[in-house]
């Protein structure tokens, strides 16, 4: 409930030596956020917040509030994978909406961190090919699926550990 005092109760603690005895550093929102306003007055900044899940509006207007003072043409980059951040960000701008990428990305992609590229691995190791193209196709083209079993399986030659990774069960937990 505001006006309870939950601020002044908070400015007690926070202002008090046995407190401030106990921390090595301390900061009170309100004051980060005046620091961070007069640091991007008029000036031209680009901000990136990255996997964001937060939807409360308010939390977002007190949090946009330092930025406001930048020079036009700042640039904030909100990623999410929930509409509802995109939406409370109130921006006139469109939201971009990311896709899988093809089996044959994801191939490629899978095959660069599996060896380098795709025509060595073909060339040199056609069966390892056969399989990480199976792979590759499992991954649902998420590139970081893609990258992540490429890097996993870097320079195996073991074909068993390629087969392996192929029937794990890892596939069902994606499709949960």
């Amino acid at each position: 409930m505001g006006g309870i005092g939950k601020t002044t109760l908070a400015q007690f603690a926070y202002n008090d030596i046995r407190v401030k005895q106990q921390f090595e550093l301390q900061a009170w929102l309100d004051l980060l956020q005046n620091e961070l306003k007069e640091k991007l007055m008029m000036k031209k900044f680009l901000l990136v917040l990255d996997d964001v899940w937060n939807e409360n509006y308010m939390h977002w207007q007190d949090l946009r509030k330092p930025f406001q003072s930048g020079a036009i043409g700042s640039k904030i980059i909100v990623t999410t994978r929930n509409q509802g951040v995109a939406n409370v960000m109130h921006t006139d701008l469109p939201s971009h909406h990311l896709m899988q990428i093809s089996d044959e990305d994801c191939w490629l992609l899978f095959a660069k961190h599996a060896f380098g590229n795709a025509d060595l691995l073909n060339s040199q190791h056609p069966d390892l090919a056969s399989i990480g193209r199976q792979i590759a196709t499992k991954c649902k083209g998420l590139p970081l699926a893609a990258k992540s079993l490429g890097g996993l399986l870097h320079s195996e030659l073991n074909v068993a550990k390629w087969v392996e990774i192929l029937e794990s069960d890892i596939w069902e937990l994606s499709e949960k």
